[in-house]
This record gives C-alpha cells, sequence and structure tokens, in this order.
C-alpha cells in the first residue's frame, strides 16, 4: 500500500470536522479546521487545496479496503491503481459519528483482497448497522470470520446463466468459484443480493438467467440488474458493451416476468426511467449517487423526473437516442 505522509482526513464530528493523518491516525488539534466545511462531506487534504470524497452521503457510508481486483472486468468503471483509500477508509470508519450513518457498503476493487484491513474496517462498525459487501465471490469467503454475522449482506454479480458467458465478462474462470460461494452463503442463511450489468454480451441470455436463479439459487434474498457505467474499461470496450435500451427491455421484461412470478425479489437499477415499459416501473430504484447523476436538456420538463434517478455523467451521451421526455 502506498502512504502519503501529509494525506489527511477532515471527518464530520459534532459541528465541525475533525483532523486525522491518515498514515498514523494521529489527530490534529493543533490546527485550525476552515470553517463552513459541509458536514456531509469527507475531506481529503494531500498537502493541497482539500478535496470532496464519495465516502459520505447522506445516511451512507462507502468504505474502500483496496482498488485493487482479482477479475478483469470489461465493463469495471473503476480505477485500479493502488493507492492509500484502504487506511483512509480504516481512519473514516474509526472515526465518524455512527449516529448520522444508518447503512455501510464495503466495494473496491475486490474487498477480500485485504482481508486483513477488512476485518479491521468491520471492527469499527457498530452491531446495530447493517453492512453490504460487494464483492465478486470467487475468493474464499467460507473462512470469512464475519460471515455469520447477521448484518451482512453479500453483493454478488453473476452475469449470465452459463460460464462461457460470465467469464467472458469478467476475463476470469469465476462462474463456478462464486456459485460456490453463493451455496455456501446460502446454507449458512447469510443475506444475498445478486448483481448483473446488462451488456451487449448478455443482455439476450436474461431470461436464461432469471430461470437459472430459480432453479438453482432460489435462496438469494435480492436481484439486481442494472445498467452499465461508462468509465475506465466499460468506456475503452463501449462499442462491444452499449446496446440500447429498446433492444434489450424485452429480455429484461421477460427476466422479470419470471423472477416476480417465482415470488424472488427485483430491482431494476442505473438506469434512466423513461426508458423501461410500464410494467417493470415498480421495480426501479433510482439508484445512481448524485455526484455521478445527469440529465439531459430534453428532461427538464418531464413530468417524471422527480422519480427518476437519471443516468451516469459518463453514459448520457450514449443515452441521447434513447430519451423520451414525458
Amino acid at each position: 500500500m502506498i502512504e502519503h505522509p501529509k494525506s489527511w482526513v477532515y471527518i464530520p464530528q459534532n459541528e465541525g470536522h475533525l483532523r486525522i493523518s491518515v498514515t498514523n491516525g494521529q489527530i490534529d488539534n493543533h490546527t485550525e479546521i476552515p470553517l463552513n466545511l459541509d458536514s456531509n462531506i469527507v475531506y481529503v487534504d494531500k498537502n493541497g487545496p482539500l478535496e470532496q470524497t464519495t465516502i459520505l452521503e447522506g445516511d451512507t457510508l462507502t468504505l474502500i479496503p483496496t482498488l485493487l481486483c482479482n477479475e478483469h472486468c470489461v465493463m469495471c468503471p473503476q480505477h485500479k491503481e493502488e493507492t492509500d483509500i484502504g487506511r483512509l477508509s480504516f481512519t473514516v470508519a474509526k472515526h465518524i459519528e455512527y449516529s448520522r450513518i444508518k447503512q455501510v457498503y464495503i466495494t473496491g476493487g475486490e474487498p477480500y483482497l485485504a482481508s486483513s484491513l477488512l476485518c479491521e474496517i468491520i471492527d469499527q462498525i457498530p452491531d446495530d448497522i447493517e453492512i453490504s459487501i460487494l464483492t465478486n465471490g470467487t475468493l474464499d469467503l467460507i473462512a470469512s470470520p464475519f460471515l455469520l454475522r447477521n448484518r451482512l449482506r453479500f453483493c454478488i454479480p453473476l452475469y449470465a446463466s452459463v460460464n462461457d458467458i460470465h467469464d467472458k465478462i469478467v476475463g476470469f474462470d469465476g462462474f463456478y468459484k462464486t456459485l460456490k460461494n453463493l451455496f455456501h452463503l446460502g446454507n449458512n442463511d447469510v443475506t444475498i443480493e445478486l448483481r448483473n450489468v446488462i451488456t451487449k454480451q448478455n443482455y439476450k441470455n436474461l431470461p436464461l438467467f432469471a430461470h437459472y436463479i430459480y432453479n438453482n439459487i432460489p435462496f438469494v434474498a435480492n436481484v439486481a440488474l442494472m445498467g452499465i457505467e461508462l468509465t475506465e474499461d466499460a468506456k475503452r470496450n463501449s462499442d462491444s458493451l452499449w446496446v440500447e435500451p429498446s433492444e434489450y427491455t424485452p429480455y429484461l421484461a421477460e427476466a422479470v416476468q419470471c423472477l416476480d412470478d417465482c415470488g424472488i425479489s427485483c430491482d431494476l437499477f442505473n438506469m434512466p426511467l423513461c426508458c423501461l415499459p410500464n410494467e417493470l416501473r415498480s421495480h426501479y430504484v433510482a439508484s445512481i449517487s448524485p455526484w455521478k447523476r445527469r440529465y439531459l436538456d430534453k428532461c427538464k420538463n418531464c413530468g417524471a423526473r422527480k422519480s427518476c434517478g437519471g443516468m451516469f455523467f459518463s453514459s448520457a451521451t450514449a443515452y441521447t437516442e434513447a430519451i423520451n421526455s414525458q
């Protein structure tokens, strides 16, 4: 891990901010804290102007043990170079006021590549707060000392009903490794959200994917079917990934209907509301973080805008033809 001796984090506390060294956790009681910092934002000082982070959004805390990953997903939106993000996350987890937090997400990269730091971070979080761990599920979750804590929710991607499509997407022989962990989590009554990102490579498989869930892993608590964020690898591979909503919604509708018929909860994330037919809108979640969200000019007078989560800033151009203001 790269350490930055002059890196400081400003964490909201009471009516102000606490200044803490990311390197050694030293609390600085002698430096004047800048006035008028937003009490809903964690700031970082790397020997320069303060930078806002996205660690704290409302009552949700997002912590990242590492940006590294053992998969090579063609649509990965993350920058993979290692930084001091893990130690920063630990520092925030240790000092944040949890009275303001209702939900904690632990993501990456692959959090289990930094398993020791992951354990340290989880140890800082009070037992009454639910934690969602976003992991690809290919590493050894069986040995996780936190596996059986009731408050843990595992969010795990599965991109198809067959291994060749899934493994091509993740650039790794991960399909059966993920299934093994899913079965183990299910056998231990751990809450699972299964995730799938819709791309040109897998959208026609969506109905079979839904049937596969019912026949093989019906114990999942929820299925999230998601639009794509066109940054980093996803942006570089956009020609082989992007599929117009008008092309995938018939397959999406069939998949959602199957999950509904089977009594399996399903949510639709990360896509504009107007791209979905009416019968799918009850499953819609306005999920895109405010700092990533954009609306097109044609959205200004849309009657459904208050219910719509918009689109990723990076994907807005791709949606130009698909958006229909209402």
